[in-house]
């Protein structure tokens, strides 16, 4: 992931989000390093129009035949998302970006066996990850795009403008990857 910067035009310093840490909201505001940066509601409304940016740049391309050229695709990882740092759980999301910052990837949840599309863009200046799963236009998960390098990461899941959740990603292991949730 640290090839990232080379992608898009990515600043070749890396940006951490840690939610409830550098990035913390109260019951109105979200503070980055104890600085207001936007009200919850605005902070939410910028993740879901950069990630609705995303799936929409992405619905409006035609289908790729086969796997289409690897080189225009990073993969990310395979990434369990939990509410602790245990790693447990059995709703997983493949991710990867291609060269203009677009997410796209896999969401599947093991108990349900339901695999949906997963949409999305990183803005460059940023580095704020946003995506949306499936036809939800609401519902958005947001991390840096350095803390998908990462083998944990927290990510703030956006209920609409309303609530919001931390969560976490944990990286699984190469080996599980064939085989998530076994």
């Amino acid at each position: 992931m640290s090839n990232c910067s080379f992608w898009g035009s990515y600043p070749s310093y890396p940006v951490y989000y840690d939610y409830g840490s550098t990035i913390v909201y109260d019951t109105q505001y979200i503070y980055v390093e104890e600085e207001p940066i936007a009200t919850r509601e605005q902070y939410a409304l910028e993740a879901i129009a950069l990630a609705n940016e995303g799936r929409k740049i992405l619905q409006s391309r035609p289908p790729i035949q086969g796997n289409g050229n690897p080189d225009d695709w990073l993969p990310l990882g395979v990434f369990v998302l939990t509410d602790t740092q245990s790693g447990e759980g059995d709703i997983y999301l493949q991710l990867a970006v291609d060269k203009q910052g677009l997410l796209g990837g896999t969401y599947y949840n093991a108990s349900t066996g339901t695999s949906l599309p997963v949409w999305g863009k990183v803005d460059p200046e940023s580095q704020r990850a946003a995506w949306l799963i499936g036809e939800s236009s609401g519902t958005v998960m947001e991390t840096g795009i350095y803390n998908l390098s990462q083998e944990a990461a927290s990510v703030l899941v956006h209920y609409g403008t309303q609530r919001e959740e931390t969560w976490m990603l944990v990286r699984l292991p190469e080996d599980e990857v064939t085989n998530p949730g076994s």
